[in-house]
């Protein structure tokens, strides 16, 4: 038992009954009786005779530090209540508080939780999403709103303060701050509750039933029998297991692990939750069991072709990029990150229950990484004079206007030195009406990829470059064609751009330490 030292906590009476120690070895003299009525689960720490027959004065350590155990005592018994000044000290005495079930101190740190709220609305919005506390989350929100911080709570936080921010409350939060802190009939910033659904697909057999795999795992040619959490059988060559999975070989292999099976020699039995096998499922949920699968034993060819595999589904960006990050698969984390950007930004708004379970910074960052494609793609094109010598060539032969001749309206003052780069853009008519429209199609929120040869951005250019009087030629089908031919071009070119940008941007520590994976 940890030694007793000096204190100014009032717990020291010498009627007291037990001694309850904190982890920073503070012994508090308290009364079984109160605690007891306090908290169902002191009391089932205290009825346990084999503790209390040692010694007239049962003593008890904890894992709360000796400030956090003073609070909470204090609310128990008839003295002044604590003086929590900080959410952070009423946050680590409410986390003690629910753990040990002790419900009137839970309302009083609940109510004082909200009144402090203003002082630190992001912290205390992470704490009590991860806490569970209803009103606390939504009354951090409104802060957070009415505060301006809404910039804030997007910015990735490495802070040991929000490790249990998850994306999902990012999201939630957005989508609150979005409709201006008006929270809609059913909205609610918790995890919602999973409904499992019965199992029927099972019914008749029993429960401990062996069940023996479908075809081509039925062999009686087999020499090893792996046995799959849910008790089916998978009957398969351990020469090809050899070469999968060293993991499996050695489970397979080791003496106190395998036994003999039935009366055909040689054949062994092994044990093995979830194992993959080699025909690719095209379910979401199946490909992801089978890739976890594959890379917990370690199968580096299934582990590459489930992956694809997982990418090739029809799922949206932003669930195959939650996913991979949570496997630390760097380079389909990417490819799924840069899919985002043929989407648009609400796209990123549409909850997925892998949120839940996924860091609030994977989220935050993918967000900043779709914003921040957008404005490199908007400094590009800004930048952007003309295509190479022999596209320019084309497209000035085709042009019927002397050069300087087709005016930019008033909105292409969005380039700073327009009047000066106007003549070097003019290689068509259309050119610069072009190079506008798609700008502008950019920052009214068009996805990147595939922008430049979207068909509304070509028949605004063409509209535009009619309006300034653009020749004949540039006007017609034959300008129409050149113009397609040009955008296919710089598509490719922003595609250099976009996957330059993705492999130099700063996706912080969402990959852990398998980032090359």
């Amino acid at each position: 038992m940890a030694m007793e030292r000096a204190t100014n906590h009032p717990f020291t009476r010498p009627t007291a009954d037990v001694t309850v120690t904190s982890a920073d070895s503070v012994n508090f003299r308290v009364h079984m009786a109160i605690l007891s009525e306090a908290s169902p689960v002191f009391a089932k720490m205290f009825s346990q005779p084999h503790k209390l027959a040692k010694t007239a004065h049962p003593a008890f350590s904890v894992a709360e530090d000796s400030a956090t155990l003073e609070a909470l005592f204090r609310l128990c018994y008839p003295i002044r209540d604590p003086t929590l000044g900080t959410l952070r000290e009423v946050c680590a005495t409410l986390i003690a508080a629910l753990k040990y079930q002790m419900a009137e101190a839970v309302e009083v740190l609940r109510a004082r939780f909200v009144s402090l709220a203003p002082s630190d609305p992001l912290w205390a919005y992470t704490a009590a999403c991860h806490l569970a506390l209803e009103d606390a989350a939504r009354a951090a929100a409104v802060e957070i709103c009415n505060q301006g911080l809404w910039d804030a709570a997007l910015r990735p936080c490495s802070s040991p303060d929000f490790r249990q921010y998850s994306a999902s409350a990012v999201l939630r939060l957005m989508v609150f701050c979005l409709k201006t802190g008006k929270k809609k009939e059913g909205f609610t910033f918790l995890r919602p509750k999973r409904h499992r659904s019965p199992d029927t697909g099972n019914r008749g057999i029993a429960r401990n039933a062996i069940q023996k795999a479908p075809y081509p795992f039925d062999t009686d040619s087999a020499d090893l029998i792996l046995r799959s959490s849910d008790r089916v059988d998978f009957h398969v060559h351990k020469a090809i297991i050899d070469m999968a999975s060293s993991l499996i070989s050695r489970m397979a292999s080791y003496s106190g692990f395998a036994q003999n099976w039935g009366t055909a020699p040689g054949r062994q039995e092994a044990w093995a939750d979830d194992l993959p096998v080699d025909a690719l499922p095209t379910n979401v949920e199946d490909v992801l069991s089978a890739l976890t699968a594959a890379r917990k034993y370690g199968m580096a060819k299934a582990t590459d072709l489930l992956a694809a595999q997982l990418l090739s589904l029809p799922i949206v960006p932003l669930h195959a990029f939650l996913i991979a990050c949570r496997l630390n698969m760097r380079a389909h984390a990417l490819k799924a990150a840069r899919r985002t950007l043929s989407q648009k930004e609400a796209f990123l708004l549409i909850y997925h229950p892998e949120m839940e379970d996924a860091p609030a910074e994977t989220y935050q960052r993918l967000r900043l990484f779709y914003t921040g494609a957008g404005a490199q793609l908007d400094e590009f094109l800004c930048a952007y004079v003309a295509p190479p010598e022999a596209l320019r060539a084309r497209l000035w032969r085709a042009c019927l206007s002397p050069r300087g001749r087709i005016r930019a309206p008033p909105r292409s003052l969005m380039l700073d030195d327009w009047p000066a780069r106007q003549a070097e853009m003019s290689v068509a008519c259309w050119f610069s009406a072009y190079v506008e429209e798609l700008l502008w199609k950019l920052r009214e929120g068009m996805p990147p990829l595939g922008a430049a040869k979207a068909p509304s951005v070509l028949h605004g250019a063409m509209a535009a470059a009619a309006e300034r009087g653009a020749c004949s030629a540039c006007r017609g089908s034959g300008g129409l064609a050149l113009m397609m031919e040009f955008a296919e071009f710089l598509s490719g070119e922003i595609t250099v751009v976009i996957d330059r940008y993705t492999q130099g941007y700063d996706w912080g520590a969402i990959f852990g330490d398998l980032a090359n994976v």
